[in-house]
């Protein structure tokens, strides 16, 4: 069975997709990249690596999150496949660390949308866990122009180096739903 990367912007269905696959196929474990940030912020703040894209975030993070992903892989190959999933990692970073015969790469964002569209989807997707719930209607019009712009640099860097992106911005669910269907053909060895 084919390893899986789900990366691209925040609050795109990353988790969410990596979720119905581990529903599907319970031999797959997710290891998600924002849990490892955020232990990295609180128990090593030096390091830089944290929510507010600290030097760490550039180069480390990508580095450690794929060095973290290979070990597991190798470690129990014979008993379990992995699912990361994170909005920390650029295109080449997922390119030089993570690309692998046994892994497929994809990338999600909304690319196609303007901030307002970003903030409902937020507030539409989000459950009472979400760090969403805790933002201002402010903070997250913000962080929908961030992403959505870090999303158009995503879907510009999978095309220039044939990476699958995936565009969330309408039809969430849906689109989620058949992405799906698409990685149970390719995911079976």
């Amino acid at each position: 069975m084919k390893n899986l990367v789900i990366l691209g912007a925040s609050r795109a269905g990353k988790t969410t997709l990596a979720r119905k696959i581990c529903e599907i196929y319970p031999n797959y474990h997710l290891i998600n990249g924002d849990s490892i940030r955020s232990a990295f912020q609180k128990t090593l703040p030096q390091n830089n690596i944290n929510k507010y894209n600290g030097a760490g975030m550039k180069d480390d993070f990508a580095k450690f999150c794929a060095s973290y992903f290979r070990n597991q892989i190798n470690r129990n190959k014979d008993y379990f496949n992995y699912i990361f999933d994170s909005c920390d990692v650029s295109v080449e970073n997922a390119l030089k660390y993570f690309q692998n015969d046994d892994s497929i790469i994809i990338f999600l964002g909304y690319a196609d949308i303007g901030e307002k569209e970003a903030f409902d989807n937020y507030r539409r997707y989000e459950n009472l866990n979400d760090w969403t719930v805790k933002r201002t209607d402010e903070e997250l019009l913000f962080h929908a122009k961030t992403w959505i712009l870090n999303s158009k640099t995503f879907k510009e860097d999978c095309l220039k180096y044939k990476i699958p992106y995936v565009d969330t911005s309408f039809k969430r669910e849906e689109v989620l739903k058949t992405l799906v269907s698409k990685l149970l053909l390719e995911l079976p060895n």
